[in-house]
């Protein structure tokens, strides 16, 4: 079993050291790492080169594709059509996998139950603290349930069937839709694959994301409950505008009082 690695990125020289030496300390190497770079014109490129001598040292393909493209999904498409592995994880910039055996649990877990695509949990990041996040993929009618960053999903589907670019936020959503309701084998695994923060593209633009969402399940879903879904979007994007607004001070009492931890950012 080998498992294909991907990080899209464009002019994330911030972050993208992050992610990448997550994925260097994974304790095995049958595995490889793609980064697919949409032509940063900041010191992206220059960081991914300078850790090629050490994937090279670990026996682990390393491959840096840098060209145009028109969006994040355009990107993962190009990865996707560049990955050898049987399953593929996108890893976004500024993301890390959670420890050093999460690729070595996650093969170990895949060989229980042979699936399509295997939905792991998250480790969530906001304002300094941190929580576990279970992930369901036997919820995907009701709302988005599972964070792409723990997705490990057959690239011979993601082959026949690439992420939809007609959808600039939730083409991840629509793929899981689809697989689900055209007898793809979607199954959750006990494992916590990454930590991620609060920062992505779907928060930022939670009414687009909203409609996207809504769109891409009423083309999916036999019956669809409109009412209930947009019920369960706008739950969810009023808790995300209030704990947007709310002091600090008032976010770290909720915290300790919810028994959250502070998260220590430190390599794994």
């Amino acid at each position: 079993m080998k498992i294909s690695v991907v990080t899209v990125c464009r002019n994330e020289e911030k972050n993208i050291e992050r992610t990448i030496r997550s994925v260097l300390a994974q304790n095995c190497n049958d595995f490889e790492y793609i980064i697919c770079d949409g032509e940063s014109t900041d010191r992206t490129l220059e960081i991914a080169d300078s850790y090629k001598s050490a994937f090279e040292e670990k026996n682990i393909p390393y491959r840096i594709i840098s060209k145009k493209d028109n969006g994040t999904y355009f990107g993962m498409n190009n990865a996707i059509d560049a990955a050898n592995g049987d399953y593929i994880i996108f890893m976004n910039s500024g993301d890390r996998f959670n420890n050093k055996d999460v690729i070595k649990d996650t093969v170990s877990a895949m060989s229980g139950i042979k699936a399509d695509i295997y939905c792991g949990e998250t480790n969530y990041i906001e304002n300094g603290y941190c929580w576990l996040i279970g992930n369901d993929c036997n919820k995907l009618d009701k709302f988005m349930s599972v964070n792409h960053q723990a997705i490990f999903a057959s690239s011979e589907l993601m082959k026949k069937r690439p992420f939809d670019t007609k959808y600039r936020i939730c083409a991840d959503y629509d793929f899981l839709l689809y697989a689900k309701y055209n007898g793809y084998k979607l199954v959750n695994i006990d494992v916590v694959v990454a930590d991620y923060t609060s920062e992505g593209l779907s928060e930022a633009n939670l009414q687009k994301t909203t409609d996207e969402a809504i769109e891409i399940a009423s083309e999916h879903i036999p019956d669809m409950n409109k009412k209930e879904i947009l019920a369960t979007y706008k739950k969810i994007n009023f808790t995300i505008k209030l704990k947007r607004s709310a002091p600090h001070f008032v976010w770290a009492l909720f915290c300790l009082v919810a028994g959250r931890k502070k998260y220590e950012d430190k390599d794994i």
